[in-house]
């Protein structure tokens, strides 16, 4: 080759291929015809070789010059591709989303929600982690987390709160328990039974602990675990009893293993929570907006949020 090859030689060329004819090139790229010739010819010099030749009054791709059309064909997508990813990097539809989230649900509905989120948005990158409440809130709120999922209440200034959904929380009992044959169980009942209980510093063991003071209630704790879902590996086991995330019990279920539902009712809420100072970007929006979409679908979202 003796001159580089350039994306408007290649364009012209593909284009008078497309159409057939170097004045239907010139009407479509809105140049005149003996600027389209001239790209023509610069590129055949170019490439040392021939690229058409005339036939009649019409011009045909030489033996050459269709394995080269192959060729400029892929490398115009190339570039039409990566002129579709900067206009959406430029709308923020492309990105990196960080998500920090209590255990309760990192690995349950928000990896099966942020699946669905990338199906359908191939140029976004996300990372999902578990976390604490505590340990949550301040990486959101240092912003070394782009959004945080977390129980309320949230009272940190540094963060900007976004409802999102109410969970009701039920009883598991082992099949085997007295307790498995009723329809409903009261909180009282729950005195002196075996109880497995979410570790300290779990919102949900926070709400359980303030329900059973509350009531006067005090079952015999035999387990402290970290997530829900080994508190019900242990009621499988017959280790005794455990409050649980409705949802988070239905989604990982045992045969062994019964659901109750207790009274008083007793829910806790989830938010999104977000750094107050950081605009969040468009695709993180639009996150948000997904996930509000599939808790509509599945006709469970809270409106008492506050």
């Amino acid at each position: 080759m003796t001159a580089r090859i350039t994306h408007k030689q290649l364009e012209a060329f593909h284009t008078v291929v497309d159409l057939g004819s170097v004045t239907a090139a010139g009407d479509f790229l809105c140049v005149t015809q003996p600027a389209i010739s001239h790209l023509l010819r610069t590129l055949e010099e170019g490439v040392d070789f021939k690229l058409f030749e005339k036939v009649g009054r019409s011009l045909e791709l030489t033996v050459n010059g269709r394995r080269f059309f192959e060729e400029a064909r892929l490398s115009i997508k190339a570039v039409s591709d990566i002129q579709q990813k900067a206009e959406a990097i430029r709308q923020g539809k492309l990105g990196h989303i960080r998500i920090a989230a209590l255990p309760a649900y990192a690995d349950g509905i928000v990896g099966s929600v942020v699946g669905s989120f990338l199906a359908q948005h191939k140029g976004v990158f996300v990372e999902i982690e578990s976390f604490g409440m505590t340990q949550v809130i301040e990486l959101v709120a240092s912003g070394q987390f782009d959004l945080g999922i977390v129980a309320l209440p949230v009272s940190n200034p540094s963060l900007q709160v976004h409802p999102w959904k109410k969970a009701s929380v039920i009883c598991t009992v082992p099949t085997s328990h007295k307790f498995a044959s009723l329809g409903k169980v009261s909180l009282d009942m729950l005195n002196g039974q075996d109880f497995v209980s979410i570790g300290s510093g779990s919102p949900f063991r926070y709400q359980t602990m303030e329900f059973f003071r509350r009531l006067a209630v005090e079952p015999n704790f035999v387990a402290e675990v970290r997530t829900q879902r080994i508190a019900l590996r242990l009621v499988e086991q017959g280790v005794g009893l455990a409050l649980m995330d409705k949802e988070i019990a239905g989604e990982n279920i045992h045969p062994d293993v019964k659901i109750i539902p207790i009274e008083p009712e007793m829910n806790w809420e989830f938010c999104f929570v977000t750094a107050r100072y950081r605009k969040s970007s468009p695709i993180l929006l639009e996150l948000l907006d997904f996930f509000h979409e599939i808790e509509r679908e599945r006709g469970a979202v809270s409106t008492n949020f506050s």
